[in-house]
């Protein structure tokens, strides 16, 4: 298992419509300044507190405000901890390290089987991930998608402008990455560094236990992106990928009766925890992006009215069988005039 990036879920400044800025990952993804978590505050961190400090007897004794389980009162000195590292700890400032939150599980008494999710999500914290060799190219944010991305069991995708980043061609990425040259300069060793990244990201499509389901809008499959032989690859390379027994790729007709009306988002779901025990679900993560900023959303209304919408998506859109004959009519009848013998 790799790092575990994702530093906010259930605990303070988490709440219910929590958003937090980052750059859109499948459009340039560039590492400049952006607002949000910040990477290296472990998700364990939340994840510890947040549990806990919801079914925990000792933070429960006593009631108290977030500030008063930092106190002398709560715990620190019992755990011979100061009470600004708990307090740190409890906002997420710093990670967890596996044993601390050992002594913390001991200490708040937390049985089966959260006890074993937590202290499995603080060894999982503890490793890094292969995205942490470009620190010096991938914003904080753009760090934290990838994590999802990686630790994620199910993924669910809607676009309605680009193919996801995780089926692009090389050449595809390229060309849209590049593209962001005529807003603002890009270096050549940038953009080799940012599709590097994005054909490594597409490893996780070959991951055991993951789900992936995609319903792209018609029109990114008529939406010119470069030469007609590149999108001509790009579509059959859609059509390749929908035979993937892990995958549901669906196409949105442009003729279909549209409910939803949005920007594209992904949803993130999680397989940590255990049947009898709902409680020790992690919560979905819904990514929203836009051409030069995302958000995430972390709360339960926000994410179930997100599950909602793409489910309404799916509905109308064509059987993945379909989807696929539609993507190579597409690729020979509008992009074939690049390849040999095309129109």
């Amino acid at each position: 298992m790799a790092a575990a990036p994702y530093a906010g879920r259930k605990g303070p400044g988490s709440g219910p419509g929590h958003q937090s800025a980052r750059f859109c990952p499948d459009w340039y993804g560039l590492a400049d300044g952006c607002d949000g978590h910040p990477y290296g505050v472990q998700r364990v961190a939340r994840d510890s507190f947040g549990e806990i400090g919801v079914t925990g007897p000792a933070w429960h004794r006593g009631g108290g405000t977030p500030d008063d389980r930092a106190s002398e009162s709560y715990g620190a000195p019992a755990l011979k901890w100061s009470p600004s590292k708990i307090s740190r700890y409890e906002r997420a400032r710093t990670g967890l390290r596996p044993r601390d939150v050992e002594r913390l599980l001991d200490y708040y008494q937390i049985a089966e089987p959260r006890r074993t999710l937590l202290l499995t999500l603080a060894e999982d914290a503890a490793q890094k991930g292969w995205w942490e060799e470009y620190t010096d190219s991938l914003s904080e944010d753009y760090r934290q998608f990838i994590g999802l991305e990686y630790e994620a069991t199910s993924i669910a995708t809607w676009h309605v402008d680009v193919v996801p980043g995780l089926l692009q061609t090389e050449a595809y990425a390229r060309h849209i990455i590049s593209s962001y040259s005529g807003v603002e300069p890009v270096t050549p060793g940038m953009i080799s560094r940012m599709v590097k990244v994005r054909m490594q990201r597409q490893q996780v499509l070959d991951r055991d236990g993951l789900q992936l389901t995609v319903v792209l809008d018609e029109s990114v499959l008529r939406r010119r992106i470069g030469a007609d032989s590149l999108m001509y690859d790009q579509l059959h390379r859609l059509a390749r990928e929908a035979g993937r027994p892990n995958m549901a790729l669906r196409i949105l007709p442009l003729d279909a009766q549209h409910t939803i009306f949005g920007e594209s988002f992904v949803i993130f779901g999680f397989g940590y925890g255990f049947a009898d025990d709902s409680d020790a679900m992690l919560q979905d993560v819904v990514s929203t992006e836009q051409l030069r900023s995302g958000f995430t959303l972390e709360g339960e209304r926000e994410t179930y009215l997100h599950r909602i919408a793409f489910q309404m998506l799916t509905e109308a859109s064509l059987d993945p069988p379909a989807s696929a004959e539609l993507l190579r009519k597409t690729a020979e009848s509008q992009w074939s005039g690049g390849q040999p013998g095309g129109a």
